[in-house]
């Protein structure tokens, strides 16, 4: 079902949320580009960025991609090729 399509989906975003993350403050340090002139550009406070960043709020993907947008950086997100998995379903 559709529904379970999308909450596997939030799990791959949240699972792999930590990798962009990393990268993102990776180019951040690079550039000497700060939480708070990210929070300036997006419009939000140091705060909500400092959540971002330590992983605590998995922000929306457009979040991302404005935060990628200002480092520069171009957000692509792929299709994961599909592995097959066991699945269990209740039959009660």
């Amino acid at each position: 079902p559709a529904t379970a399509q999308i909450k596997q989906l939030k799990i791959y975003i949240m699972t792999n949320a930590n990798k962009l993350i990393l990268a993102l403050k990776k180019e951040m340090t690079h550039k000497g580009i700060t939480q708070n002139y990210i929070a300036e550009k997006l419009d939000v406070k140091q705060a909500n960025v400092s959540l971002i960043l330590s992983g605590k709020r998995v922000p929306r993907i457009d979040t991302f991609n404005n935060i990628a947008g200002i480092l520069n950086l171009e957000l692509v997100v792929e299709k994961k090729k599909q592995k097959k998995t066991c699945r269990y379903e209740n039959n009660n």
